[in-house]
Order: structure tokens, then sequence, then C-alpha cells
């Protein structure tokens, strides 16, 4: 019965909530999904870690608010740690910090914000620089909304998706 009444109450804290790089317009939904295009330039440091450098555009939203993306672009660095030596692909973790805007059209609000977050991911090189990476992510938006301010929202758990090139220097 516990079980239950935690979800329903968790259920109805998020109809009521707002959201993670690039950030939603719903800042405290706890689990989101995303998008994103990207450009990065990885630097590998040791035999399984190596530096990212990243930019791109992408799209986030809660998952009861699907059909409600916030477009935005955002520019990050993250420390990998791969499973596997090999060539700096397959499964690996980081942590990473990244600055974003979005714009929310519906809203005409700009927000800017800081996140640092972890995440566990597979990197799969498609071709020579081409790669697509699926990841589970927590991260913790620090947003500055223009109009109000700095506001620090729950931490967010996303479920995503990365694709682009990506240059390796060995």
């Amino acid at each position: 019965m516990k079980k239950y009444l935690t979800l329903i109450i968790v259920l109805l804290l998020i109809q009521k909530a707002k959201s993670d790089v690039v950030q939603p317009a719903y800042q405290y939904t706890l689990l989101n999904y995303s998008i994103k295009g990207i450009y990065s330039y990885e630097v590998a440091k040791k035999e399984k870690t190596s530096l990212l450098f990243s930019g791109g555009v992408g799209i986030v939203s809660p998952f009861f608010a699907i059909y409600e993306p916030v477009f935005g672009v955002e520019f990050l660095m993250e420390k990998r740690r791969y499973f596997k030596p090999k060539d700096y692909q397959g499964f690996f973790i980081s942590g990473y910090l990244g600055v974003e805007y979005t714009r929310r059209e519906s809203e005409f609000i700009n927000d800017f914000a800081l996140i640092p977050g972890f995440k566990l991911s597979r990197k799969s090189v498609i071709s020579s620089n081409l790669v697509i990476e699926p990841h589970l992510g927590l991260s913790y938006p620090i947003p500055f909304n223009i109009y109000d301010g700095f506001y620090f929202p729950l931490p967010l758990a996303t479920i995503g998706l990365r694709m682009g090139f990506c240059k390796l220097k060995s």
C-alpha cells in the first residue's frame, strides 16, 4: 500500500512541475528524455580516460509532456572513464559541466543554466567520425531566467540520445 501511495504522490507532484539539459519548460519533473545533435572533440588522457569538449543543439521534455519539447544550445566539458580500453568506445561513466541556453517559444522566456551531472553511456562509432551515444544521466541544472534570476530545481534523471561528429585525439 505504501508503494502505491508514494507513486500517486510522485505523479501528482510531477503534474504540477516545471525540468535538464537542454532544460525543459517544466522545472521539477524528475524524469525526462533528450535528443541532441553534437560536435565533439575528445582528447585521450590515459588508457581508459579521456576529456571531451562538446557543443550542440537538442530537445528535452518530461515524459508526461512528450509533445512539448524545449529546444536549446549546449556546450560542455566531460571527463570520461571507459570500462574497456578499446579505442575509446563502448560503455563509460562520466562527469560533466555544461552551460546551455533555451528559448521557450510559447512563453517567450530565455533561460541560461549551468549544469553539473553524471551519466552512464555507450559510445558507438558508426563511421570514422560519426558517433551515437545513448545514455542515462543525472544532472542538477542551475538555471538563470532573465526575469526571475536564479532558481534551484530538483536533480533530474534523463534518458537520452546524442548523435553527431566526434574527433578523437590520441
